[in-house]
C-alpha cells in the first residue's frame, strides 16, 4: 500500500552477566552450639581461605577453597565440639580481600 505509513517496534535482548561481590555472612546460628557453618559470597574463582582464631590470636581451625565457584556458598569448617565456649574471630581472605566477623560458642 503506497502511502500508508506503519509503525514497528524493534525489540532487542541484551545479555548482562550476574557479578558476584566478596562478603562473609558469618555463622550460622550465631552463637554456635555445634557445628561452625561458614556463609560467604566470593566475586570470583580465585583461591580462598577461611580461618577461625581464638581470642588469644592462636589458629583453631582452617580451610583452603582452591577452586572456589564465584557466588554464595557455605561450608563446615568444623564441629564447634571440638571448640571451647568463648569468642572466636572468623577470617574469610581472597587476593587482597580480607572479612572477619565475630563467632560465639556456647555450651
Amino acid at each position: 500500500m503506497i502511502g500508508e505509513a506503519r509503525d514497528f517496534t524493534a525489540e532487542a535482548w541484551v545479555a548482562v552477566p550476574a557479578t558476584h561481590r566478596f562478603a562473609l555472612a558469618g555463622v550460622r546460628p550465631n552463637p554456635v552450639i555445634g557445628d561452625v557453618n561458614v556463609h560467604f559470597s566470593l566475586a570470583s574463582a580465585d583461591r580462598a581461605e577461611i580461618e577461625l582464631f581464638d581470642i588469644a590470636g592462636r589458629s583453631v581451625a582452617s580451610t583452603s577453597l582452591s577452586k572456589p565457584t564465584p557466588g554464595n556458598q557455605h561450608v563446615r569448617l568444623v564441629d564447634g565440639g571440638r571448640l571451647d565456649a568463648g569468642v572466636y574471630w572468623l577470617r574469610l581472605r581472597q587476593g587482597t580481600d580480607v572479612a572477619k566477623s565475630r563467632v560465639v560458642v556456647i555450651r
